[in-house]
């Protein structure tokens, strides 16, 4: 993923209108910046402690410098633009700065931890890492049915979610690494619903046939149910191939039961829904 740039708004209020203030850049004007193109998100900051003349900061992640440019050129930041300086004109002074980002660095989604499995295999499991790639995309061939990519299958499509997955805050990819050879991994998510609170998936759960039936699968689970336990998953979820069904008594064993029907349709990506 690109890493963007960040545009920082920092304002100072005057004090008998900073409720005010607060109140409607919270629930109108951020929302309607962040509906506009090319924004990701936005974060508000109110200064506690340091010497800042400006005591609150919005930073807007954006795609790129290119979707800053047009955005300032919209009508809509201009609108923007004047809705606030009408509303609070004198009363709120701004000051706006943009800085590419150099590094997105996060901290690791779980520790890693070391293992023993069958046949004296020493295991560790760990988050999957940028260094990981080309291993992680090797073993997606044995979820291919006889070997061969699914209709629709880009290597390019495959190698952009990874980088998604290792930038996604609310996923995990993990892997188990066996004398600097990794032998299975596993690509998670976490997402809100609203009847059951933040649920998880395990999207992929690929062991390298060499190490199969030797607990690898096993541990590698455990190690994701881990990470979604501290996530504040309280369901956990993944789908199994009608044909799959060495992977479905496995999953059983692992305490997952058959709770629902899965259906789904399926489109070219770009091509509008068949109806």
């Amino acid at each position: 993923m690109p890493k963007g740039v960040v545009y920082l708004v920092r304002t100072q209020v005057a004090p008998e209108r900073e409720a005010e203030w607060d109140q409607w850049h919270r629930e109108t004007h951020v929302p309607e910046v962040l509906s506009e193109r090319g924004f990701r998100r936005a974060r508000r900051l109110r200064v506690v402690e340091g010497e800042e003349d400006h005591r609150y900061w919005t930073c807007y992640d954006l795609e790129s410098a290119e979707a800053l440019q047009a955005y300032r050129q919209s009508p809509a930041a201009m609108r923007l633009s004047s809705q606030h300086e009408l509303k609070f004109g004198k009363a709120a002074d701004l000051r706006r700065s943009t800085f590419e980002v150099v590094d997105d660095l996060r901290a690791p989604v779980a520790p890693s931890e070391a293992a023993v499995v069958g046949g004296g295999v020493h295991l560790m499991l760990r988050p999957a890492t940028a260094a990981d790639e080309n291993a992680v995309l090797g073993m997606l061939k044995h979820l291919f049915d006889g070997g061969a990519p699914p209709p629709g299958f880009s290597e390019e499509q495959a190698r952009a979610s990874f980088r998604q997955y290792l930038g996604d805050p609310e996923s995990g990819l993990f892997v188990a690494e066996t004398e600097g050879r990794i032998v299975s991994f596993a690509a998670a998510t976490s997402y809100p619903t609203m009847r059951f609170g933040r649920r998880g998936h395990v999207e992929d759960l690929v062991v390298d046939p060499d190490f199969r039936v030797k607990g690898v699968g096993h541990r590698l689970l455990e190690y994701v149910e881990r990470w979604a336990r501290r996530e504040g998953v309280t369901h956990l979820s993944t789908v199994v191939g009608l044909q799959r069904e060495e992977s479905r008594k496995f999953l059983n064993r692992k305490g997952f039961t058959d709770a629902s029907l899965v259906l789904r349709k399926r489109w070219t990506a770009g091509a509008p829904p068949p109806f």
